[in-house]
């Protein structure tokens, strides 16, 4: 009986020990893979948060090829000008693949025009041209008063024009992107980009108009035609892209980007160019005293289009 609880308590023990030794390396296990869910579901979190973070910034360069459309038979467009600018680029998501993208930017604009000029005393021709203060070395209004004598004054009849317009631009766009495919997200873009404008400038390409007719041909640089700009101009927005990953949220952006403008970037009625036409019947013989012919502030109707390339990076 002693004997037989002897082999029992012998037998208890081992049984004890046994169940502890398996016991032990099964809670480390446990443990380890507790551990491990718990890393990959923190690891899991902060990408999870970092792709649907609500706010984005950054900031961006645009180099872009400006030109102009015109309705005018006087009027005319003269190829393309490059541009640049540049600014702060904001994006609010509204669903994973889905956000507003805005900003603030600073960007030179404008295009190239030419006039069509067929001689100031030709019979049904119109002559474009405006008055020049010597003086102040700048440009002035059409209707100018001639008679003062403490001014001095020379016409100039207008051939070409380079505008350069500096604008605050405001973009509000729809952004739609896809899932990330690799390092990359591409995206395609539409809204409204409204241009606010700072100054104007021009260089013209002009003759000097006298008694006789056309003079030899100058240039005339760093005219000051703000008056002659609109205040505000709108243009339609169109564009696809990539963002490459680079770190966390951080991507660089490249795109290319379609504005295609539909306001009238320049005053209706021109502060400063004249439009002379002369009627058909129009006495070139005896021009000081003939009168068949009208004169008046020129009507320009432009419209300013450009092709915009992006690059940049969003935090």
């Amino acid at each position: 009986m002693k004997n037989m609880k002897n082999i029992f308590t012998i037998t208890a023990l081992m049984l004890i020990i046994t169940a502890a030794s398996a016991q032990t390396p099964e809670n480390k296990e446990t443990k380890e893979v507790k551990i491990i869910k718990k890393t990959t579901e923190t690891s899991g979190g902060d990408s999870k948060e970092n792709e649907i973070k609500n706010f984005r910034f950054g900031l961006a360069i645009t180099p872009a090829l400006n030109w102009y459309d015109t309705e005018s038979k006087v009027i005319k467009r003269d190829g393309v000008a490059p541009k640049f600018g540049g600014g702060l680029i904001m994006e609010f998501r509204l669903a994973k693949v889905a956000a507003i993208q805005t900003g603030v930017n600073i960007i030179t604009a404008g295009g190239r025009l030419k006039y069509t000029n067929g001689g100031q005393y030709t019979p049904g021709a119109t002559t474009v041209s405006y008055y020049y203060d010597n003086n102040i070395d700048d440009i002035v209004a059409y209707d100018v008063d001639q008679t003062n004598t403490s001014t001095s004054y020379t016409r100039y009849q207008l051939n070409k024009r380079k505008y350069k317009t500096t604008y605050i631009s405001v973009p509000v766009l729809l952004k739609l992107k896809t899932r990330e495919i690799g390092a990359m997200v591409y995206y395609g873009q539409f809204g409204l980009n409204s241009f606010f404008r700072w100054k104007g400038r021009s260089t013209d390409e002009v003759n000097v108009l006298d008694a006789s007719n056309a003079g030899a041909p100058e240039t005339k640089s760093n005219l000051i035609i703000s008056k002659d700009v609109s205040v505000y101009n709108a243009a339609l927005n169109f564009g696809l892209g990539g963002e490459w990953n680079l770190a966390g949220t951080t991507s660089m952006v490249i795109g290319l980007n379609y504005n295609l403008g539909f306001t009238n970037v320049l005053k209706k009625q021109s502060e400063f160019l004249e439009k002379r036409f002369n009627f058909e019947n129009y006495n070139a013989n005896d021009p000081a005293k003939n009168t068949n012919y009208e004169i008046g502030a020129l009507e320009q109707v432009v419209k300013e289009n450009s092709l915009v390339l992006t690059i940049g990076v969003l935090f």
